[in-house]
């Protein structure tokens, strides 16, 4: 191999798999909880540990199966990639299922949900020992050239990190998995020696690398825990979208047909944070009649949400809403007469939302 394909395929390498550590981690932030979903982070400096220290224990000699380890090791790097569709859905895991028997070892009951929990992160260990594998071997095999490696290490891991932003909404988690196994397959046909091999393996990389981009009735990872019990809802969404920072499903929560209650449910990461799209006219003196009756369920989710706007009332007060959500602080700041209010909100898709299909169930507060 030249230096050259050595360096552009350590490049692919490092590309994908802090693509696919990060994309797992989005993965099991929305169907887990998010304290387990970081697990993720130390279940991959494991492998990749254990990598090296098998690479030190058995060294991987440069003509082990032909002289051909870098390739054959990156496309089972692309395959256990692949796996990892199967082994979400295979082994789904909710807190209760803890507490539901599965079988008997010696003296101690084993539970459904310590099975599935083990499996899905045991599994997950082999990828990226793979990855380790070809680390390994590439940085011990040509230690002479570190720096030059390092570097290539370095820019592929950072882009790895980058492209997830602009990429996860236009293919969601299911499509960088895809994408993912293709840059590993890509890196598999740059490091073949032979042109006709690296041309065909190449193709196909391609291709799957950009089927995401073209159909989008892959295999699908379906929610596990029911996080504020969003299972019972799975019949009333109206919408996911895959923001860079969360997923959003947007619920027919309450009265679709009440004409002065309909509440429609945003559901962060499948239900680990939570606001509302309240349905609103655009009458903001019968908000402020509403609370006044006692009747501030009809336009907020809680009262806390109007002390401040409150005891800062009919002031001309400039207020900055740090958090907008779905748009009842703003609704407060005006029904109590701000005169501007200024609001932040790090998931976009939400003021998005707030101000093209929802503008008008929530009256244009956006």
């Amino acid at each position: 191999m030249t230096n050259r394909s050595i360096s552009l395929g350590l490049f692919f390498i490092a590309m994908t798999t802090l693509l696919f550590e990060l994309n797992l981690i989005k993965i099991y932030d929305t169907l887990w909880s998010s304290n387990l979903s970081y697990m993720v982070i130390s279940i991959a400096m494991f492998a990749l540990g254990v990598a090296g220290i098998y690479s030190s224990l058995f060294p991987i000699k440069p003509n082990a199966l032909g002289g051909k380890v870098l390739p054959i090791l990156s496309t089972l790097f692309a395959i256990t990639i692949i796996g990892s569709f199967w082994v979400i859905n295979a082994f789904p895991f909710r807190l209760e299922l803890l507490s539901q028997p599965m079988f008997m070892a010696g003296d101690y009951m084993i539970s459904i949900g310590l099975r599935n929990i083990f499996a899905s992160m045991a599994y997950i260990t082999v990828p990226f020992f793979f990855s380790g594998l070809i680390l390994t071997f590439l940085f011990s095999s040509y230690a002479k050239d570190i720096q030059r490696l390092y570097f290539y290490d370095l820019v592929g891991a950072s882009i790895g990190c980058i492209i997830i932003i602009p990429l996860i909404s236009r293919v969601a988690p299911e499509g960088l998995i895809i994408i993912a196994a293709g840059l590993s397959m890509l890196a598999a046909a740059i490091f073949w020696n032979s042109k006709i091999v690296t041309g065909l393996i190449g193709l196909l990389s391609i291709i799957i690398i950009a089927s995401p981009f073209v159909r989008d009735n892959y295999m699908s990872l379906d929610l596990q825990e029911n996080k504020r019990g969003i299972l019972n809802y799975r019949d009333k969404v109206e919408l996911t979208y895959w923001d860079p920072m969360a997923r959003i499903d947007v619920i027919d929560y309450r009265g679709a047909a009440d004409s002065k209650q309909g509440i429609k449910w945003i559901a962060y990461d499948g239900g680990n944070q939570t606001s509302y799209f309240y349905r609103f006219d655009g009458d903001y003196d019968q908000v402020r009649k509403d609370v006044e009756a006692g009747n501030y369920k009809a336009h907020f989710w809680g009262p806390f949400v109007l002390p401040s706007h409150y005891l800062k009332r009919d002031t001309d007060q400039d207020v900055l809403i740090i958090g907008s959500a779905g748009g009842q602080e703003m609704t407060a700041a005006l029904t109590y007469g701000a005169k501007t209010v200024d609001a932040i909100e790090l998931v976009g898709k939400v003021v998005d939302l707030g101000k093209t299909r929802y503008a008008e169930y929530t009256g244009n507060v956006f």
